[in-house]
C-alpha cells in the first residue's frame, strides 16, 4: 500500500495530466542528478529515489488510478494549500526553462500576467501552466487553458457547486487563506450537496467577512441585458439631442433669410 504523497514530491497538483507529470519529473531529475547537484549528496539521493518512485506510479495509468483512490481516502493529503512549500523544489528545477519562458513572453506578453494571477491561487498551479505552455505549445489557447486549470483546481478542493467555488476564488484572491482552508474543511466533511448558503454564511460570520450573495448565472445574464439596454437608451438620447441641436442651428440660419424674403 502507498504511504507517500507523490504529487507533493513532484510539486504538482493531483489534477496534473501526464504531460505535466513527466515534465516535472524530468526537471527534478535533471536538477538532482548526481553529476550536477552541488548540494548534499544524501539529499540528492533521497530526492532522486522519491521522484523515481513517484514517476513509476503516476506515469502508469493503471497504477495512478489505484493510487488516486488511496489518495482521495486520506483527507490530510487533500487539504487546501497555496502550495508554496510543495512547489519550492519544482520551481528551482523549472529555472532550467526560464530562457524558453522569456522567449514565449516576448511574443505573448500576457503570459506573465496570466501566470501571476494563477500563482495567487497556488504556486503549483502557475508552474503547471508554465509546463503545459512550454510542452504543448498551445499558445493560441493560453487564456482558455488557464481558465480550465483554475476551475479544475478549485473544483478539486471545493466541489462542483458554483457558488462555493466562486466564493473560494474570492477568498484566495483577497488573501483570506485561513477562511479558504475552513471552507475546504466544510466541503470535505459535508460533501458537495451541502447547503452552500449555510456554509458561506458560516465562513463570513467566523472570519468577519462582509456578506454579498454570489450572483447566479441568470442574474448575471439579466444584469448584462440591463446594461445593454441602458447603453441603447443613452445612445438614443444622445442622437435625439444631436438632432434637436441640428434643428436649432438650421432655424437660426434660415430664420433671418426667411424674414428678408417675406419683407421683399
Amino acid at each position: 500500500m502507498y504511504s507517500k504523497d507523490y504529487y507533493t514530491i513532484l510539486g504538482i497538483l493531483p489534477t496534473a495530466d501526464d504531460v505535466v507529470v513527466k515534465a516535472a519529473y524530468r526537471a527534478l531529475a535533471q536538477r538532482y542528478h548526481p553529476d550536477k547537484y552541488r548540494g548534499d549528496s544524501k539529499t540528492a539521493e533521497t530526492i532522486s529515489r522519491d521522484i523515481n518512485e513517484a514517476i513509476s506510479v503516476l506515469a502508469d495509468a493503471a497504477k495512478r488510478i489505484d493510487y488516486d483512490k488511496w489518495y482521495k481516502e486520506h483527507a490530510s493529503n487533500h487539504r487546501f494549500s497555496d502550495g508554496k512549500k510543495e512547489a519550492a523544489e519544482l520551481e528551482e528545477a523549472m529555472s532550467l526553462y526560464d530562457r524558453d519562458w522569456l522567449v514565449a513572453c516576448e511574443i505573448y506578453p500576457d503570459l506573465e500576467s496570466i501566470c501571476a494571477d494563477l500563482a495567487k491561487s497556488a504556486k503549483r498551479l502557475a508552474l503547471t501552466y508554465k509546463i503545459i505552455m512550454l510542452e504543448q505549445k498551445q499558445f493560441s489557447n493560453r487564456k482558455e487553458i488557464s481558465e480550465t486549470l483554475e476551475n479544475e483546481f478549485y473544483r478539486s478542493y471545493f466541489g462542483s457547486d458554483e457558488s462555493i467555488t466562486s466564493f473560494a476564488k474570492s477568498l484566495v484572491k483577497m488573501g483570506q487563506k485561513e477562511a479558504a482552508r475552513a471552507l475546504n474543511q466544510y466541503v470535505s466533511i459535508l460533501g458537495s450537496d451541502a447547503d452552500s448558503d449555510r456554509i458561506i454564511g458560516k465562513i463570513r460570520s467566523d472570519f468577519n467577512l462582509p456578506y454579498s450573495k454570489p450572483k447566479s448565472r441568470s442574474e448575471t445574464i439579466h444584469e448584462n441585458i440591463d446594461q445593454a439596454n441602458v447603453g441603447e437608451r443613452k445612445e438614443h438620447q444622445d442622437n435625439l439631442v444631436d438632432y434637436l441641436f441640428y434643428l436649432i442651428v438650421v432655424g437660426l440660419t434660415l430664420g433671418p433669410l426667411f424674414m428678408i424674403w417675406l419683407a421683399s
